[in-house]
């Protein structure tokens, strides 16, 4: 099923280093996410937890076109998958307890400002995403190219220096959608 065009504002917004008329980055969900944003803030927040590895990860960020960057942070704790865990980085401190339709908890900017959030599994027009951009060692995708969307809004911090670029879904003959980016 095609997504709604939430990402038109995306394409205003990423893909750093396109060359005109080519295709070069693909977008993917990093599924298992929880998605949401934090109460009367411009920050996005994204909860992982992995019960694979007994890990807790939490992306939180504000970035958006033509708006510095304040929040940009990665959190990575040990997790037993039903207590609240406390992460802090960057500054930046996030509480995370489970509820009953995903998680809630506290975020404390840098700054001393605290606000609440609930994420919620990512569906629909929703998520976080990465570019399939990995590291030639490892296999593993790459941090800092991650964007959090709920909707028609996104946030992250992959600012298109070249614009402009769009984003579009592209159907193979097999039935598998992928993200590509356009850039002119």
């Amino acid at each position: 099923m095609i997504r709604k065009l939430w990402l038109f504002a995306l394409a205003l917004a990423i893909v750093a280093g396109c060359a005109p008329g080519e295709t070069r980055s693909n977008l993917v969900e990093i599924p298992g996410a929880y998605v949401g944003r934090v109460q009367g803030t411009d920050t996005f927040i994204a909860v992982l937890p992995d019960a694979r590895t007994g890990q807790l990860k939490v992306y939180a960020c504000d970035g958006q076109p033509g708006r510095d960057v304040t929040v940009d942070q990665w959190f990575t704790a040990p997790w037993d998958g039903t207590s609240p865990v406390t992460l802090t980085g960057g500054g930046h401190t996030v509480t995370v307890r489970p509820d009953r339709t995903g998680f809630a908890g506290e975020f404390v900017a840098a700054n001393g400002t605290a606000a609440p959030f609930t994420v919620e599994k990512a569906t629909g027009g929703s998520g976080l995403v990465s570019f399939d951009e990995r590291d030639p060692a490892t296999g593993e995708l790459l941090k800092g190219r991650e964007l959090i969307m709920l909707g028609d809004a996104f946030r992250g911090t992959m600012v298109s220096t070249r614009k402009p670029c769009r984003f579009v879904l592209v159907q193979g003959a097999n039935g598998q959608q992928q993200w590509v980016s356009v850039c002119n």
